[in-house]
């Protein structure tokens, strides 16, 4: 099973960096119609795909749609790097917004994209070194997932 996830998060990895050349631009803040909108985001995990799917989308709601599907796909990677631990038990319930997994009793729900765009706005990344900081959490995880198994 490890091999097997091992396999998963490359492949993650490597879609999530195709987003990389796009600009990480919202245009708006999140709003149920749009989220309706893009609802798609959760079943694709191709970025090739994803860009079949938006083609004909004005660009705010493109990038709005590119923008999730990033946050989404980075926020799985790293929740299924923390349940290959021992002690981290999954929340099987996907649609529970509150817990994303459980450590030794104690509930988590982590936010990821939120926790790096502040980090972006703090030190006014360019994009480039925003995509850097991304590249380089997920050599932190992978070698954190190494040394935890």
């Amino acid at each position: 099973m490890y091999q097997n996830n091992l396999l998963h998060l490359q492949t993650i990895e490597k879609e999530l960096k195709e987003r990389l050349v796009y600009p990480y631009i919202w245009g708006r803040k999140q709003s149920d119609d749009w989220d309706f909108r893009t609802n798609f985001i959760y079943k694709i995990t191709s970025f090739e795909k994803l860009l079949l799917q938006t083609n004909n989308f004005s660009k705010e709601l493109q990038n709005y749609a590119l923008n999730r599907w990033y946050n989404f796909w980075s926020a799985m990677a790293i929740e299924n790097i923390f349940t290959q631990h021992n002690n981290v038990i999954e929340n099987k319930n996907k649609y529970d917004r509150l817990i994303d997994f459980t450590i030794e009793g104690s509930t988590f729900d982590h936010k990821t994209s939120i926790f790096l765009i502040s980090i972006s706005k703090i030190f006014k990344f360019h994009f480039d070194a925003f995509s850097l900081v991304i590249s380089y959490i997920f050599l932190i995880l992978n070698f954190l997932r190494y040394y935890l198994h």
